[in-house]
Parts: C-alpha cells; sequence; structure tokens
C-alpha cells in the first residue's frame, strides 16, 4: 500500500490509533471465529492455524469461464502475498472449489449460505478445504469465492474495521490490499502453525508500520 488511502482509513485519526486498528483487523480475522470480536483471553489462548506447505486448488461443478478465470487470478495474488507455489489442478486437490446449482446451503441449525468453506486440520495444521459456491450473481460469486478463500488459507474469523472480503459490512468484492497484508504475516518464515498472538506479535506490527507510517 505504501501509505494507506483516506477514503479507507481516518485522516484524523493518530497512528497509534491506525496502527491499534489494524491490529485488531488482524486479530479479528486470525484468531476469531464467527463473530468479529477477540477477547484478550481468546488471544492467550487461541493459536495460529495454516499450512505448513503449498496446497493445490482443485475446481468442481460447471463454473463459467469468468468464474474459472476469477479462481486463477486469486491464486496467483495469494501465492504471491504468501510466498507458497499454490498451484491449480484437474481433479482433485487439498482445496477443491465446489460450484454448485443450489442457492443455499445449511451450514449449521438455522443458518444459511449462499458459499462456506469446511476445513480439515490435523493439529493447527490445514489439511484440506472444500469450498462450496451456489449459484449467484457476478459479483457475489467472486466476494464468495474470495472470502472462503481466506477461511481456506487460516482466517477463520471476521472483521468490519478495514476494507476486506471478511467484512459483509464493506461490499468489498476481491482481495483487498488489507487482506495481502494478513496474508504475508500469516505466511511470514517467522510464523508457524500453532503460534499465538505473543509470539507473532512483532512479525505482525513490522508488516502494520510498513503500511500505515
Amino acid at each position: 500500500m505504501g501509505g494507506y488511502p483516506s477514503h479507507v482509513l481516518s485522516a484524523c485519526q493518530t497512528t497509534e490509533q491506525t496502527r491499534d486498528r489494524v491490529t485488531a483487523f488482524f486479530t479479528e480475522v486470525t484468531f476469531g471465529d464467527n463473530t468479529s470480536l477477540v477477547s484478550e483471553q481468546q488471544l492467550n489462548t487461541r493459536r495460529v492455524r495454516r499450512w505448513q506447505t503449498a496446497p493445490t486448488v482443485a475446481i468442481q461443478g460447471a463454473p463459467s469461464e469468468s468464474q474459472r478465470q476469477a479462481v486463477a487470478e486469486s491464486v496467483t495474488r495469494i501465492s504471491s502475498a504468501t510466498g507458497l507455489n499454490v498451484t491449480l489442478t484437474d481433479g482433485s486437490g487439498d482445496i477443491i472449489i465446489n460450484f454448485t446449482d443450489e442457492r443455499e446451503f445449511v451450514i449449521r441449525k438455522n443458518v444459511a449460505a449462499g458459499c462456506y468453506a469446511h476445513t480439515r486440520r490435523r493439529g493447527d495444521r490445514i489439511r484440506s478445504v472444500e469450498i462450496k459456491i451456489g449459484k449467484r450473481s457476478d459479483p457475489e460469486t467472486v466476494w464468495c469465492l474470495d472470502h472462503e478463500l481466506m477461511h481456506a488459507f487460516g482466517f477463520f474469523g471476521h472483521s468490519h474495521r478495514l476494507r476486506s472480503v471478511m467484512s459483509a459490512s464493506h461490499h468489498e468484492v476481491r482481495l483487498t490490499d488489507w487482506d495481502l497484508m494478513a496474508l504475508r504475516i500469516l505466511y511470514d518464515p517467522g510464523v508457524t502453525e500453532g503460534d499465538k498472538w505473543a509470539d507473532i506479535r512483532p512479525i505482525a506490527l513490522k508488516y502494520i508500520n510498513r503500511e500505515i507510517e
């Protein structure tokens, strides 16, 4: 980003306030769950969950050409941000993106969604992910894709503090600079699965300070 645009973060905020806001965004998407708030206790107990090696990505179902292109673009951007050689493959992959004709999926009791990601882990290491995307408009499909891919790469929470695909309130369709920053932090060589916030805080602040100062 090389400095933050005024339409993204308020120019009235001090650097310290901005740092706190961006830090809260990262901790919420990394250590949060279905809510955006993360308590101090959660920060002290929850651990980093991520891939140890580069996953392969496979497309299933009957996506349109534009949807296939959107997947390819997202994989390229995620590979660049994480430093992982994430590749598209035919047939089966570590991450399966299934485009279906269904409108909604029941993901838990009385809760339905137009897309979701089911993640399997061994401890804090992500082993496989299945993403299902229902029949949506093109913008909704692309948002579903990038949102669920963020979940697939270890961001299980949501946050409304910044413009991000992890916030339904900001209406961002593609991965934003803040999302890419979060990916860079989580896949920094100094971070490993099982780390807690106290372990990775210095690394996270290095990236955050670089973006806001």
